[in-house]
Parts: structure tokens; sequence; C-alpha cells
């Protein structure tokens, strides 16, 4: 493994030598080839020279999100190995729904793939992979799938902009397209900062106008 310390290898005392394949990966191996003379004459060593075991295992693939609104980035991973002498191969594929065929997305060949440009739907995307040697076997990545949806636009249902002190009102939002989502309703006494209204994450909200002091007793000309 170093050039220093030489160890025989089981097997091969013939003049060809095969590697299995199956050595430990992402090493270098440096081999020789000793023969020996009659007993007077000493051993002939030939040079040295270096193998390097590639490594073609595709781990994974990982996207920001599965789920996205338009317009938004989309950005996905490979998690490939690295190291060697030998580059690597991206393709990058998409699965065409109607034909259930593979289809490979033009100019993605790096190890990310991103698009800030797709249409709302669903989407299946995938990585082939191969070392840059004709020996090595070319791998398929596990599958990424990607669902895209419109920005909803919110309308709130307000009964009256006026209540008397004490008085409750319940304020409705429609959102559409109707999402999976959180709602986050929000208060403001200026219309500038806005503060969330704690307790209140689905699509109705029930509010309660502030009691005046006499209201509440406080009023200190209350009999």
């Amino acid at each position: 493994l170093n050039g220093i310390a030489w160890d025989s290898l089981p097997a091969s005392s013939g003049t060809d030598l095969v590697l299995s394949g199956n050595e430990p990966t992402s090493l270098f191996y440096q081999l020789r080839v000793s023969v020996d003379g009659p007993s007077a004459c000493q051993t002939a060593i030939s040079p040295a020279f270096k193998v390097d075991i590639l490594d073609t295992t595709l781990v994974n693939v990982v996207a920001n999100d599965s789920l996205i609104c338009q317009g938004k980035p989309l950005q996905i991973i490979s998690i490939a190995p690295t190291g060697g002498s030998i580059g690597f191969d991206y393709q990058w594929q998409q699965l065409n729904r109607q034909t259930q065929i593979w289809d490979n997305i033009p100019g993605a060949n790096l190890s990310a793939y991103n698009n800030n440009n797709l249409n709302t739907g669903f989407y299946t995307f995938r990585l082939k992979y191969k070392r840059k040697l004709a020996s090595c076997p070319e791998l398929i990545s596990n599958e990424i799938p990607v669902r895209v949806d419109t920005i909803p636009s919110v309308a709130v249902l307000f009964p009256s902009s006026k209540l008397c002190p004490g008085e409750s009102i319940s304020l409705t939002a429609t959102a559409t397209p109707n999402l999976p989502g959180v709602y986050i309703w929000q208060q403001s006494a200026n219309g500038n900062t806005w503060n969330n209204v704690p307790g209140f994450n689905t699509e109705v909200l029930t509010y309660q106008a502030p009691r005046s002091p006499r209201h509440h007793g406080l009023d200190p000309n209350e009999p």
C-alpha cells in the first residue's frame, strides 16, 4: 500500500495477475513481480505500478423540499463517492408521466440539479451516474418526487368593521387554491407593525372587542 512494505498475493504465482474487483475501494495498490532465478542468481523484481480501485457506489440524492410553490427554487444534491484519478459523468433525468419513460434533462450534467422555473404539477427526478471509465458500471440513484403548487391567494370574510365593546365576531379566510398548510392570523394597531394572534392557526378567527373600563367595573364614577 505504501511502496515500502510488500506482501505476496495469494494464488498469484503465475505470469498473469487478475484482480477480482472486490478489493477495498478508494485505496491505491502498488504491484510488482518477483521472479526467482537459479540459486546463484538474485531475484529479479519488476518496477512497481499503481492500481486505483475506484468506488462506484452511489449513496443517495436529496432535495431541498418535496413541496414547493411555483417560482421557488428546487435543488437536488447527490451524495456521491469522491476521490480517485477518474472523474464522473452525471445525467439528471425526469420521469415522463404519460409514457413512463425517463428523459434526460438537457444541460443537467453536474452533481447537483437546480430549477427555478417549474410549472405547477407533479415531478419525479433521478440521477444517472458513472465513472469516466468504460469498465465501470452505470448506476441509478433513488427517485425524488416533487410537487409544485400555485402560490395561494387569501380572502377574508369580514361581516362588520364596527363592534360594540365586548362584542365577538368570527372572521373566515378562504385560500385559493385550497392547499394543506397552517394559517397564521395577525393583528396591528397602526397597519404597519403586525403581530401573530396566539392560539389561532385555522381558517377561522374569533375576535372579541375589548370592553370599556366601565364594563370591567373600573370606572371611578360607577356607583
